[in-house]
């Protein structure tokens, strides 16, 4: 395969890469786990199809299944999800889902984003369709859901950010707006009292000159201070920024190139937000040349550097794939990735990937609480309600027929 010229693909093309890039940051997560793992999946009598069996909720009075665009479970049985008119919690591995509240979500990039810490601590941002136009309703809930906090941020701009905290009050969040050729205009604010007011301090105007030179594919933080803004670009330089000031003033950072590739073999570079542990750390990449490849970078001095490890090539061709679609970082060992429809898993930080099944259809963002247990719901483009979980690391999964309450 020749080397990919992105430079002379259509606009449309730049849009559907910056948003498949921008699905990765919100199936990449490692924060606020709750520690332990309840009693399991819930068991039914499968009807086996190759590695996926079916389980059907218990009938209740209740709404018709719609699709998830976001989960977060908590241990084998708790978790929370979002649908695009409901914020939604379930006691029983995924079959059941009760409603805590009900959204109208309005605007261009109509989908509700939530950062969920653990059972009692959770923030969803969206366009209130009710709401005039360049304002951001931010929920907030510190008891579970059983109430919820209203505020806003105002911006130009059309799109929100999945809000990320490194604790109950310090948080970031962006707004943004894509401009094509790999530009997204960017807002940055900042909470420290867990959502009750949001302050602009950065964005990727000229002035106030903030060093953020575009709004990314998404943000995370290691603590209060220190933090990263990812993206693509058609280059073999990485698009990394970084702040160390809790994000008030921004500049590049470099990462080497991976050993068996050159500056020159390099045609695009997607990197995703980075997953920390204390001051160790992993940053994703994919790097498209000859073929496509991909690279977990470690870290173990905060992030001050980044070193490349084995490029992971992977047998793409039996499923038709063509890029990597989703990661998600357990813990600086225990990884896992999508492609298409094929699901791959590390257990050595991301040095090797192993292929462990095939899923019927493509997958969206997914949620891991051990080694075994993980959840993965449809891609944003999938209208049908869909919802996969499994109990041996991703080797046969079980689709849930789940319900509302």
């Amino acid at each position: 395969m020749a080397k990919r010229q992105l430079t002379v693909l259509p606009m449309i093309w730049r849009l559907l890469m910056w948003l498949l890039s921008a699905s990765l940051l919100a199936v990449l997560t490692a924060c606020g786990t709750d520690p332990g793992v309840g009693t399991g999946l819930p068991t039914s009598t499968p009807e086996s199809t190759g590695t996926i069996s079916v389980a059907t909720a218990t009938p209740v009075p209740g709404r018709a299944a719609i699709p998830l665009t976001s989960i977060r479970m908590l241990n084998a049985t708790s978790g929370w999800a979002l649908s695009e008119t409901d914020i939604l919690k379930t006691q029983d591995g995924g079959l059941h889902w009760k409603s805590l509240r009900q959204i109208q979500v309005g605007g261009l990039d109509a989908q509700p984003q939530g950062a969920f810490m653990d059972s009692n601590h959770a923030w969803v941002a969206y366009h209130d369709a009710q709401g005039p136009n360049g304002t951001f309703t931010i929920l907030r809930t510190t008891d579970g859901g059983a109430s919820w906090q209203n505020s806003n941020i105002s911006s130009a701009l059309d799109g929100i950010s999945t809000p990320h905290f490194v604790n109950t009050q310090w948080g970031w969040i962006e707004a943004y707006h894509f401009q094509g050729m790999h530009h997204t205009s960017g807002e940055l604010f900042r909470t420290n009292d867990g959502g009750v007011s949001w302050s602009l301090i950065a964005n990727t105007d000229a002035q106030p000159q903030t060093g953020l030179t575009n709004g990314g594919n998404g943000l995370s933080f290691k603590d209060t201070q220190n933090g990263w803004i990812t993206g693509e670009i058609p280059s073999s330089r990485a698009f990394l920024e970084t702040t160390g000031n809790g994000g008030d003033a921004w500049h590049a950072q470099s990462l080497p190139i991976p050993d068996g590739l050159t500056s020159e073999s390099v045609g695009d570079t997607i990197t995703t937000p980075p997953v920390f542990f204390g001051n160790d750390g992993l940053l994703p990449v994919s790097l498209f040349s000859n073929e496509t490849d991909f690279d977990m970078y470690i870290t173990h001095d905060g992030g001050r550097t980044w070193a490349a490890q084995p490029l992971a090539r992977l047998d793409m061709n039996q499923n038709g794939d063509a890029s990597i679609d989703n990661i998600y970082v357990l813990t600086m060992n225990q990884s896992w990735m999508n492609a298409k429809t094929g699901f791959y898993g590390s257990t050595d930080g991301g040095k090797t990937w192993h292929h462990l099944s095939d899923l019927p259809q493509p997958i969206g963002k997914m949620s891991f609480v051990d080694a075994t247990h993980g959840w993965a719901i449809g891609t944003r483009s999938n209208k049908n309600p869909l919802l996969l979980a499994t109990s041996d690391g991703g080797k046969t999964w079980q689709q849930m027929n789940y319900t509302l309450q």
